[in-house]
């Protein structure tokens, strides 16, 4: 609970409004929008349309889950940046393993990582309208191989610098904090070299629409 209060956090979200969307951060481009006005900014957009998707790559561990557009909304129905769209990060079946590194060089410089001791993880799935999920939404407790402890030898799973999630705690609706093992030591990772490297595999065709990844 006090990490919940006190803790500095980094949120890597796909959903928008996001400053850090906006300035490039998430995406490490740095390419910054121009503010209008009323919360609005002249947005170029980043990922990729759902109907538009990149190849798969499993045999690249180090391919990263993929930033897609909003499943229904089209960019086109404004001229600007609309001010929500729940876009998010497609963990895909067929990419095999796929991998995050939080920090990035961009939320580095901007976050200033020396803070970054053991954390909490939490992560965060994308919200459907009225709670309708289709056949290929993979949820969070699914990726969670609970009997396979051994990172190197899972098929499937989610793991933080080498190590294995073995349970998870539910936080709310969508939104799940990752355990290594038991007790109150069981909810921290360490990083390394001051990043976390969150490596993910879908246990079954479709994909994990990943809205946030938060560090505690």
């Amino acid at each position: 609970f006090t990490n919940f209060q006190r803790s500095r956090s980094l949120c890597r979200t796909a959903l928008l409004p996001s400053q850090a969307r906006y300035d490039g951060i998430i995406t490490g481009t740095g390419e910054k929008a121009d503010y209008i006005a009323a919360g609005r900014a002249a947005y170029k957009d980043e990922g990729y349309d759902v109907k538009n998707m990149p190849d798969s790559q499993p045999d690249d561990d180090s391919t990263e889950p993929i930033l897609v557009y909003n499943i229904k909304n089209s960019r086109d129905q404004c001229e600007k940046a609309k001010i929500d769209f729940k876009d998010s990060f497609f963990v895909r079946y067929e990419d095999h393993w796929t991998t995050m590194t939080l920090p990035n060089d961009a939320e580095a410089a901007y976050y200033n990582q020396e803070w970054l001791g053991e954390k909490l993880v939490m992560m965060c799935t994308l919200t459907m309208d009225w709670g309708r999920l289709s056949a290929d939404y993979v949820e969070i407790p699914e990726m969670v191989n609970f009997t396979d402890t051994d990172a190197a030898s899972a098929e499937y799973g989610i793991t933080v610098n080498g190590e294995k999630t073995t349970n998870i705690t539910h936080v709310i609706d969508g939104c799940y904090l990752l355990r290594k093992g038991e007790g109150e030591a069981g909810y921290f990772f360490e990083p390394r070299d001051g990043r976390f490297e969150i490596r993910f595999r879908v246990p079954r065709e479709g994909q994990l629409y990943l809205s946030s990844t938060v560090l505690l």
